[in-house]
């Protein structure tokens, strides 16, 4: 017969167990861009050197992107883009496939992506004054 403290450590470590496989269930599962967390948004890349921000409008499938160093030479391009059926947002230049967004975890103000060109990254996400301010709910599918 068990004694009433190992019944408790044995379940707090059942306990502890459980929370560690749903943390990694949650922090493994897949999500997926959609037209609403992008169109209207402006992301700007959270590294101490280099620059990436792209402007998302709220109409059309381009984007306007700026790259560059912080304090130092910029230059700025349009692309387009799409998101595809498994929910990767991808960047192209008339037709030709540039580079790949894999989403790792969203909120409203920051998003960790996986790019196929710059490994992982977090940018900072803002609304558009095109999309005006309004915070309404924006949930990865």
């Amino acid at each position: 017969e068990m004694k009433a403290g190992n019944r408790r450590i044995a379940f707090l470590m059942v306990a502890v167990i459980c929370s560690l496989a749903l943390l990694y269930q949650v922090q493994t599962r897949s999500l997926h861009w959609t037209d609403e967390m992008v169109r209207g948004a402006d992301f700007e890349s959270m590294t101490e050197s280099g620059v990436l921000s792209m402007s998302f409008p709220m109409t059309g499938n381009f984007v306007i992107t700026t790259i560059g160093e912080r304090n130092g030479a910029m230059a700025g391009t349009v692309y387009e883009w799409s998101i595809d059926g498994a929910g990767i947002l991808a960047f192209f230049e008339q037709g030709k496939k540039l580079d790949t967004f894999s989403l790792l975890s969203f909120d409203f103000a920051e998003v960790e992506v996986q790019t196929g060109v710059f490994g992982t990254t977090k940018y900072r996400r803002t609304l558009s004054a095109e999309r005006g301010a309004a915070r309404y709910p924006v949930t990865p599918q």
